[in-house]
């Protein structure tokens, strides 16, 4: 695993597509798999679900610059950033307990693929820089919410400064049925160090930055019926592993499973879905292991 980035940034490096094309400001939608596409409690858009705890998220990312060649060719720089809210033991309507905070700046290499994909085949390698910090949102010292830490548990919530490198596909399977794949991996900045041995320097990056994770490498898969015009059947699953930097502490596992009807309209996507999540949990909440089903709503800007 710890080859993983390495690998995804060395074909981003070699695979970059040239274009002398005149760059687009402010193009929207950059990416032919975006994040939002994806099961990923990350993902930068506005959400909300609950079951038997609420967590909402608000999140948006803004397409920078575009360099477009021929074809799906192209090249995107963009941010994005979002709010997570979640309760740890409340089961309000709305979460007032726990708050990550993401945020990513990060360049895209989108090829056109329809010589071996078919029509809407799109093959894209990402690349990006990106920080996460989880805090409790409590007034007082004797609101603070319950979180024992044990050992073998991963410290700092999960979070830190990260370099990360992605490749996606997206093709046609069938009349009218998409599939999209997306493998991506993060490692933390302690993590390099520990790529070439350096134990102490690491432990020394780690706590200076608050960094429990070393790597956290993840799978995403989804799937589309345009069933019908503006209703758009959609099925998917992200896979997330947790490697932490303390050998004291436990590998972990995320996993998230999405069926919903999404719902195209003229500003944006509507998609209403049921959830299930298995595993670690996020942000302050890495070290509960739980099994939670949740109904929800996501809006994603297009």
């Amino acid at each position: 695993m710890r080859h993983l980035l390495p690998t995804l940034l060395a074909v981003a490096a070699l695979g970059g597509p040239a274009t002398a094309a005149s760059p687009t400001w402010l193009p929207g939608v950059t990416r032919a798999v975006p994040l939002e596409d994806t099961a990923s409690r990350d993902a930068p858009a506005l959400e909300y679900a609950w079951g038997p705890r609420a967590q909402l998220t608000l999140g948006q990312t803004l397409g920078l610059v575009t360099w477009a060649g021929e074809g799906a060719d192209a090249v995107h720089l963009w941010l994005s950033g979002l709010v997570a809210l979640e309760d740890a033991h409340d089961e309000g309507l709305f979460p007032d307990e726990l708050a990550r905070l993401v945020g990513t700046l990060g360049c895209t290499f989108s090829f056109d693929a329809r010589r071996v994909f078919g029509e809407g085949g799109v093959v894209e390698l990402g690349l990006e820089l990106g920080v996460e910090r989880s805090r409790e949102l409590v007034a007082a010292e004797s609101d603070r919410v319950d979180l024992p830490f044990t050992p073998g548990d991963i410290p700092f919530g999960g979070g830190g400064l990260w370099l990360g490198a992605d490749i996606s596909w997206r093709f046609h399977v069938a009349e009218a049925w998409t599939l999209s794949v997306r493998l991506s991996d993060r490692v933390f900045t302690n993590g390099w160090p520990l790529m070439f041995g350096a134990r102490a320097a690491s432990d020394e990056v780690a706590t200076f930055l608050d960094e429990g994770l070393a790597q956290a490498p993840s799978l995403a898969v989804g799937v589309r019926w345009r069933a019908a015009a503006g209703v758009e059947p959609v099925a998917r699953v992200f896979f997330e592993g947790l490697f932490p930097h303390d050998d004291s502490a436990s590998d972990g596992l995320f996993f998230r499973g999405i069926l919903g009807v999404a719902l195209p309209g003229r500003y944006g996507e509507l998609l209403p879905f049921l959830s299930l999540d298995a595993g670690n949990g996020k942000g302050l909440l890495v070290n509960r292991h739980e099994l939670r089903l949740s109904l929800g709503v996501r809006h994603v800007f297009r």
